[in-house]
């Protein structure tokens, strides 16, 4: 059984539209203690998946069953392999459970394939897969940049505990993009992000220098997801962000103790998960 890690963005800046047609961003990626289960069992040449959930997508279209490929025809390898995915983290809320699953597939067949490709390669595949999903090779703590695939390892306090509340909304991310009206002649915002790369930034001082760029577009479509990171702040949390582009609110506090008694404030309403971060 392989664990895949759900993650959160401590921060999330969008700096401009590329002539690409992607965005510029810059962001601040943490693994959590959330998290699927993959079981691999090697069969030949077929690869076969199966979901506990019956939301995920059990076809070609699932990102597991596009890393697998991938990895197969990339290395011409003979072997197949049926994976079973148990699944946990919430889809649609900005915690990269299917990225985390692609790359999690990535890292477990290279092993059991014995393809033997190294990180830089299995991080060039995992950038074919989606944005995300090269910081799921990397995990733990690392700033973002371009359309989040170059990744700089940081370090950065973790002696904290989380809340996560994640309501039942399905926050489509290509909409949340559309939503930026950038003219490409403007130059690209500066960054803000790259000094936790420079020096150790304490807890205290992050709701002054983290900010997720989606919260304004996605707060007035909906605003009890505004109302919860306000409730945070009520309750004790030292900062409260929204992950990604949504749904999924996270709260930060300085003890478990602080963490529980929140979490039993916040799971009578909202689908809620205790969690610390993973390094």
């Amino acid at each position: 059984m392989v664990s895949s890690l759900a993650k959160i963005n401590l921060g999330l800046r969008i700096l401009g539209k590329r002539s690409d047609g992607f965005h510029e961003l810059e962001t601040i990626f943490q693994t959590i203690s959330v998290k699927d289960s993959l079981e691999f069992n090697i069969q030949n040449e077929k690869i076969t998946f199966e979901c506990s959930s019956p939301w995920c997508p059990s076809d070609s279209s699932n990102l597991v069953v596009k890393a697998a490929v991938l990895l197969k025809q990339t290395t011409k390898s003979s072997k197949g392999c049926h994976i079973r995915l148990e699944k946990n983290i919430p889809s649609g809320a900005g915690l990269g459970g299917g990225s985390s699953n692609a790359a999690a597939t990535l890292i477990a067949l290279n092993r059991l394939w014995q393809t033997r490709l190294k990180n830089e390669h299995l991080f060039s595949l995992a950038a074919e897969l989606g944005s995300d999903v090269p910081f799921f090779i990397l995990g733990n703590s690392a700033l973002g940049t371009g359309r989040g695939e170059k990744l700089y390892p940081i370090t950065i306090a973790n002696n904290w505990f989380g809340v996560l509340i994640c309501p039942k909304y399905h926050i489509d991310t290509t909409w949340a993009y559309k939503q930026f009206n950038f003219n490409l002649t403007n130059s690209f915002k500066n960054s803000k992000f790259s000094v936790f790369t420079s020096k150790d930034i304490p807890i205290a001082d992050w709701r002054n220098l983290l900010e997720n760029d989606f919260e304004d577009i996605v707060f007035k479509q909906y605003p009890v997801l505004e109302q919860i990171k306000t409730e945070l702040y009520d309750i004790g949390a030292f900062y409260a962000q929204m992950s990604g582009s949504g749904s999924s609110m996270f709260g930060l506090f300085e003890t478990q103790k602080e963490a529980f008694a929140a979490f039993s404030i916040l799971q009578s309403r909202f689908k809620t998960f205790l969690f610390e971060p993973e390094n």
